[in-house]
């Protein structure tokens, strides 16, 4: 992590992504090197990606008022 100089931004230029660092730290902006992450593709990760996909089809056919209620269940 190396604190930046200049005006603020959040965002990825070319190899570093620029971020902002956690309140109450005293780094303020910082940078660091872009990392790509690993995908093993392992069982267990395709198939929670299979029933996120499943419950988020799902969840786009509830109308707002079935949304709010789920919500309203849940807490």
């Amino acid at each position: 992590m190396a604190k930046v100089l200049r005006n603020p931004q959040s965002s990825k230029h070319g190899p570093p992504v620029s971020y902002k660092t956690p309140y109450k730290t005293p780094y303020g902006e910082a940078e660091r090197p872009l990392t790509v992450p690993r995908n093993p593709r392992t069982d267990a990760q395709i198939g929670a990606r299979r029933a996120l996909g499943r419950f988020a089809a799902r969840w786009r056919k509830l109308t707002d008022e079935q949304r709010a209620a789920w919500i309203v269940v849940q807490y």
